[in-house]
């Protein structure tokens, strides 16, 4: 059926037409999180790693997968195997049913073995394994991971092991480990093995058996050496300046005091809580604990009883070096007071390595740079290291980075201190959390990687509990959330820009959400004023908060979802404004991008729509995500083709575009309605500037055909 209206004078063509697509799942069902579950790939019968050819099912393996090691693969093939290339598995299994030993040649190549994703991760599992397993090419390992060997069998590493970030439990190590030596008496500070008081450094004895180390000496008041593993299980004071390889607590609830400021240093590459209480090292504001040892890093692990840390932590005198912690417990930073010295001198840590939480938690308790200190200061410490450097600050799965208390980073303003606000990456992986339980902490660039940011205090009136002074990017495998209790938020914005981009990617591989934030979107703080938001990157985003943000929203890529209603000039999903939401910008044209505006729910969409004049291969639309009367009721302005897309309809739900549809340029303009579900365009619907058309589209329906003249 084909219907024509001609009106005069000739401003645009606008084309109607009706097609057909799937439906779309439902909107609680995919906001669900169902986590990470690692997949297991079987080794193909072929001579190389790296391709998609050499695992069942094909597919390139990542940190998302655990590689198994079976008799599908010849004796031929696994005893002579090459990477390929470089190659990531979140771990490796071998069967009891190996037709050979397993050799896996050298090579420039690296195998990474990444549990940073997994919870409770494998790393390598010979448990049940019927040969032994040789590696010689370079072995990079990343998170915390367990290594278990059955007795008998033995896994040679011929390969260089790099270990940094990275911790392994050896506790159900009962074979072999060859040509793997001791440093210092201990396989390193990332080694361990046993929990609660029987956790140990983990020492191999002379490739018989992985045991514990029990070689440890008293820590002395003064002086040490480098190279000894010193042990202490009672309160202490140093006199002078300490260095040791590691330090083993093993009392109850005690304080290792540094003595005087600046003369009583203590020089480490490990730390350990196995005693039956906590430990607490230093004073706020007084001598540091240095980074030692040829890795420029402090290993920090520890049963539940947790650690606490007053003094700060400095580089190594030979360049960057990180801090990691695998604790079970809670590693505080700071003395969690907001006023004295603890609040206003510049003197808390100042490495500029990453800083690596693979398990427990990390409350930072120290306040630094206040306002009063005045403009301009500059500011190269705090709890987690220097946030002047660019770096990372990495939350591995099970582990949770708490925030809790207020300016932990600086004052987020550039008007009081340089920077304003921290320069590090803030990465939160798949089962890790960033938590803040308190106000005002402003962040640089923050990355989720299926990992959860908690705002679990109320905004105030001048700030919310957390800003942002850099962009969002979303990735990992799985979807990433931002929540808050009891009404928080955060700043879009705080001093740099007025525009904060979300840059969310295609995480879950499918129409389900790979973002949802439910906590509330706040504007700019210092000064006050609007803050913008645009949705980038090709994956789908739910804003689920009735949020206060007042600049303008841009779609430039991927699904942008309303969770709840949203108004004009009125708080809703997109703010506080009465200015257009606007889909398309010049990315969109750039990349070919398909940017999409959806009603999450029964939801009326009350703010105006511009489909932005921006060209691309890609599709704009409108639409309903999910089964329900859902409306827009704002008028939209097309300068460019729109889809609109209805989810399927199992009764009468329709979606209703009540505000009109009308051409912001020349040209002819096509609207398909791609349904399957019910469309309804009320009122004054379709206006080419001289007159409207009402429309009704149902599914299954003729297609139909509009031309304004």
């Amino acid at each position: 059926m084909t219907n024509s209206f001609e009106k005069s004078p000739v401003r645009f063509r606008l084309f109607v037409s009706m097609v057909y697509v799937v439906a779309t799942p439902m909107l609680a069902m995919l906001c669900a999180s169902t986590g990470q579950a690692e997949t297991i790939l079987i080794k193909a019968n072929t001579a190389t790693m790296n391709l998609a050819a050499d695992w069942t099912p094909n597919g390139v393996p990542t940190n998302a997968n655990i590689g198994k090691f079976d008799g599908a693969i010849s004796s031929g093939n696994e005893g002579s195997l090459a990477l390929g290339g470089n190659v990531t598995l979140a771990g490796l299994v071998f069967s009891n049913n190996l037709n050979g030993p397993v050799s896996i040649a050298a090579s420039v190549n690296t195998l990474t073995l990444d549990s940073s994703m997994i919870a409770g991760g494998t790393g390598i599992d010979m448990s049940i394994a019927n040969q032994n397993v040789t590696n010689n090419s370079p072995l990079t390992l990343k998170g915390f991971q367990a290594w278990n060997v059955i007795s008998g069998k033995a896994l040679t590493l011929g390969g260089a092991l790099t270990h940094t970030g990275a911790g392994v439990d050896f506790s159900s190590f009962a074979g072999k480990l060859g040509t793997l030596a001791n440093v210092n008496g201990i396989l390193g500070p990332w080694a361990t093995i046993g929990s609660g008081t029987s956790l140990k450094y983990a020492t191999n004895n002379a490739g018989v058996a992985i045991g514990s180390y029990t070689g440890g000496t008293a820590l002395p008041t003064t002086g040490g050496s480098a190279t000894a593993n010193y042990t202490l299980s009672t309160a202490q004071t140093e006199t002078a300046a300490i260095t040791g390889n590691t330090l083993q607590y093993t009392g109850n609830a005690q304080t290792l005091a540094l003595g005087a400021a600046g003369t009583s240093t203590l020089t480490l590459n490990g730390l350990m809580n196995s005693g039956t209480g906590a430990l607490t090292i230093g004073a706020d504001g007084n001598t540091n604990i240095v980074i030692g040892g040829a890795n420029n890093e402090l290993v920090i692990a520890g049963n539940t009883n947790g650690i606490t840390i007053f003094s700060a932590i400095t580089n190594n005198p030979a360049g960057a070096s990180s801090v990691t912690y695998n604790g079970l417990g809670t590693l505080t930073l700071g003395a969690g007071t907001t006023s004295g010295v603890n609040s206003t001198t510049e003197n808390s840590s100042s490495f500029t390595g990453d800083f690596v939480i693979n398990s427990g938690i990390v409350s930072v308790k120290k306040e630094v740079s206040l306002n009063s200190l005045g403009a301009g200061q500059n500011l190269t410490t705090s709890a987690l290291g220097s946030p002047a450097v660019a770096r990372n600050v990495i939350i591995n799965n099970g582990a949770i980075l708490s925030i809790d208390i207020s300016n932990p980073f600086g004052p987020g303003a550039t008007s009081k201190s340089n920077p304003g606000y921290p320069q590090f990456t803030i990465v939160v992986n798949n089962g890790g959390m960033f938590r803040t339980t308190t106000g005002n902490a402003t962040i640089g660039p923050l990355v989720l990687n299926g990992g959860t940011v908690s705002i679990t205090s109320p905004n105030k009136a001048t700030f919310a509990p957390l800003g942002l002074e850099n962009d969002v990017t979303v990735g990992g495998s799985s979807p990433s959330f931002i929540t808050a209790s009891a009404g928080g938020g955060f700043n879009l914005t705080v001093t740099n820009t007025q525009v904060r981009i979300f840059n969310v990617a295609d995480a879950t591989g499918d129409a389900n959400v790979d973002l949802t934030v439910s906590a509330v979107m706040d504007d700019n703080t210092s000064p006050a004023g609007a803050s913008s938001f645009i949705k980038a990157g090709v994956g789908t985003m739910l804003l689920a908060a009735t949020n206060i943000y007042s600049g303008v929203t841009t779609i430039s890529a991927g699904t942008l979802i309303a969770g709840t209603n949203s108004p004009s000039g009125a708080v809703g999903a997109f703010g506080n404004a009465s200015s257009a939401i606007v889909l398309g910008d010049a990315n969109t044209t750039a990349n070919n991008s398909s940017p999409a505006l959806l009603a999450g729910g029964a939801f009326t969409i009350g703010r105006a729509i511009t489909v932005a004049a921006q060209p691309s291969t890609g599709t704009y639309t409108i639409g309903g995500y999910t089964d329900n009367n859902s409306t827009f009721s704002g008028l939209i302005t097309i300068n460019t083709n729109l889809t609109v897309s209805q989810a399927a309809n199992a009764g009468a739900n329709t979606l209703t575009i009540s505000g009109g549809i009308t051409g912001g340029n020349a040209g002819s303009k096509t609207i398909t309605f791609a349904g399957p579900g019910n469309a309804l365009i009320a009122s004054t619907a379709i206006s080419d500037g001289g007159g409207t058309v009402a429309v009704m589209v149902m599914p299954k329906t003729a297609s139909l055909l509009f031309v304004l003249n």
